[in-house]
């Protein structure tokens, strides 16, 4: 039965099921919206048309196809269960105080400082603050655009502004 099914399968089908199932495995590693692995979905449905010399071979090569895909969906889940991932999957940099990264961005050299709304503040925005464009927000008033403002309070990385 299995030479019967693979009897007659030419060059361009062999071609087909590989790029076919090479673009699904890419599709694992490329961040997107599945361009490579619809891809490779259409590949194996045409590489099915051209091959199966009739419904009933079509039907075996289409469960052959999809009992292939599922191993390696299943491969894939065991590798990642286990660990065994390729290393640029995972995130190794650090983002601690230590290499550099800080949480919060708390600006209490802004504490005081005046400026002006670049934007209406309904009740956040942004405003120039010596010469520097920062994210504010009011004290929940509505502050117009090219208003002068005065730095009252800084709490982490929200900047509160009030009318000057």
């Amino acid at each position: 039965m299995l030479q019967e099914i693979v009897y007659g399968i030419s060059a361009l089908s062999i071609i087909l099921f590989v790029v076919g199932i090479a673009l699904l495995i890419i599709e694992l590693f490329i961040p997107g919206f599945g361009i490579a692995g619809a891809s490779g979905i259409v590949i194996l449905v045409i590489d099915i048309f051209i091959t199966a010399k009739s419904l009933y071979h079509g039907l075996i090569l289409t469960g052959i196809v999809i009992l292939v895909v599922l191993a390696f969906v299943l491969l894939g889940s065991v590798m990642i269960s286990k660990g065994i991932v390729p290393r640029r999957l995972i995130l190794s940099d650090s983002t601690d105080k230590a290499s550099g990264y800080s949480g919060s961005s708390e600006r209490v050299d802004l504490l005081g400082a005046s400026g002006v709304t670049l934007t209406e503040l309904r009740p956040s925005g942004c405003a120039l603050i010596n010469g520097e464009r920062t994210d504010v927000v009011s004290n929940g008033e509505f502050i117009e655009k090219d208003c002068a403002i005065t730095v009252s309070k800084v709490e982490g990385n929200r900047t509160v502004v009030e009318r000057a």
